[in-house]
């Protein structure tokens, strides 16, 4: 299976207003953990930049890259994840703190990173908390009625949940899982179209069954109604795939905060699983509600698998002004 080289949207934020100019083509080096109540806090574009002020919900998490600053004024802190370094927490007396590729710095700090820092091997964890807010996958859109297994995506055999959006009119619906010579492994008819989700251990056990006889990816999904047939091809991790994702999944367990959602998420992302790297930025966004750039995260996510449904709830609580990725 060939490594993901790219994940294709980046979700940007402005604080009262969203800016779309802003950062297109750059990684962000981190995020604002927290902001307390307390905390008048400010955000700048660059040292020339207009302050705008930082809201305790909608901001936290917000995405940070080289060349911001932010401060806080007040009794309170504000709290910033750079890289994998520990966090940073921030208070008055620091003033501004400029984001650098490797590190926040405050007013009269210096830099602990030393000079050869910029040719130093990317950590795991580094890459992914810089791909976290970058959308999982293709832009896909509603091309299908069926968005799991997402178009072109890759999943667990054992895992295999099939949910697709409302189809108007349709009772009950056919579904049939196909080999890559179009040999049927499972069918089921007479689905209630109304229950949108499918889970059968017959058909997870109908993958396994052929992969461990040697048959290979990719495979088909198909859903039937009234004789209209609507299709989606996607591929299974073999056994030692499945053994590689368990182990780098482990290795996310200990991490703390998003952090612990950034490194799920990218170990998804990069088998292209984007449909579990969704549930992932589901997940990341029960941490704050409220955060802007969480929810326009999970949305990206869930457009792009093509769940109708789930994108329309969360564009409706939107704060106003926010504009969405292309």
């Amino acid at each position: 299976m060939k490594p993901l080289k790219s994940i294709v949207m980046v979700v940007l934020f402005a604080v009262a207003t969203w800016c779309p100019a802003a950062k297109a083509q750059d990684t962000h080096v981190g995020w604002i953990d927290k902001i307390e109540d307390s905390c008048d806090g400010s955000w700048r574009a660059d040292d020339n930049g207009h302050p705008q002020p930082l809201r305790a919900k909608t901001d936290r998490y917000r995405f940070l890259y080289p060349g911001e600053s932010v401060r806080c004024d007040g009794s309170g802190t504000i709290s910033l994840q750079i890289l994998d370094n520990k966090l940073k927490t921030i208070a008055k007396r620091d003033g501004w703190c400029k984001i650098h590729s490797e590190e926040a710095l405050c007013e009269k700090e210096k830099s602990s990173k030393s000079s050869d820092s910029a040719t130093t091997k990317q950590t795991p964890d580094e890459d992914a908390l810089k791909a976290f807010g970058r959308a999982g996958g293709r832009q896909r859109g509603f091309r299908s009625a069926i968005f799991s297994p997402a178009p072109e995506s890759v999943v667990r055999a054992d895992k295999l949940v099939v949910r697709w959006n409302e189809i108007p009119g349709a009772n009950r619906i056919s579904l049939r899982l196909s080999d890559k010579y179009h040999g049927t492994l499972w069918e089921q008819a007479g689905v209630e179209a109304g229950t949108k989700q499918r889970v059968s251990p017959e058909a997870r056990q109908a993958l396994i069954n052929y992969r461990n006889k040697g048959g290979a990816n990719p495979y088909s999904l198909v859903l039937t109604n009234g004789g209209i047939q609507q299709s989606v091809q996607f591929s299974i991790l073999s056994a030692d795939e499945e053994h590689a994702l368990d182990q780098e999944l482990a290795g996310c367990v200990n991490k703390r905060g998003l952090l612990l959602f950034a490194c799920r998420a990218y170990a998804f992302s990069h088998r292209e699983m984007w449909n579990d790297a969704a549930a992932e930025y589901e997940a990341a966004l029960e941490l704050e509600p409220a955060s802007r750039e969480l929810l326009v995260a999970a949305l990206t996510a869930e457009r792009n698998i093509g769940n109708a449904a789930r994108a329309s709830e969360l564009k409706a609580v939107l704060p106003a002004g926010t504009e969405l990725p292309e």
